[in-house]
């Protein structure tokens, strides 16, 4: 019985340490679970918006895409990405700010504009590429 708690507490902690991959549907706002299918992202998440989305708190997750015909709203919230950005949807900035706060090189695809940028590499040496121009 011992054993089988153990394995079980291990599980959890390693699902938790790499993040999986969650999809938000509908419509609403971050901190609704039930969109989210009923667990709200981790830090270490990767975060599909397959819906009409709008921040109500600051955020921190590792790759994020916004489906086509999808809407993320930063609101004047703050979006910290350590992975990268995929945007075949709308992104409204608002009064948001994004901040790329990864350890590695990050990636910026489709048509994005930003109210508050700011990148904060982890290691000087590091990167973010854009595919496109930004604004």
């Amino acid at each position: 019985m011992k054993k089988l708690i153990y394995t079980l507490i291990l599980s959890l902690l390693i699902i938790n340490a790499f993040g999986v991959t969650r999809t938000y549907t509908g419509t609403g706002v971050w901190s609704s679970a039930s969109n989210w299918g009923g667990t709200l992202p981790s830090p270490t998440d990767d975060v599909i918006i397959d819906g009409n989305l709008t921040l109500d708190g600051i955020v921190t997750i590792n790759n994020i895409t916004i489906n086509a015909s999808r809407t993320l709203n930063c609101a004047s919230q703050t979006l910290n990405i350590s992975g990268n950005f995929s945007n075949s949807g709308t992104f409204t900035a608002s009064t948001g700010t994004v901040i790329f706060n990864g350890a590695t090189i990050q990636s910026i695809t489709g048509v994005i504009t930003f109210n508050h940028l700011i990148i904060n590499q982890a290691v000087a040496t590091n990167t973010v590429s854009f595919s496109n121009d930004c604004t």
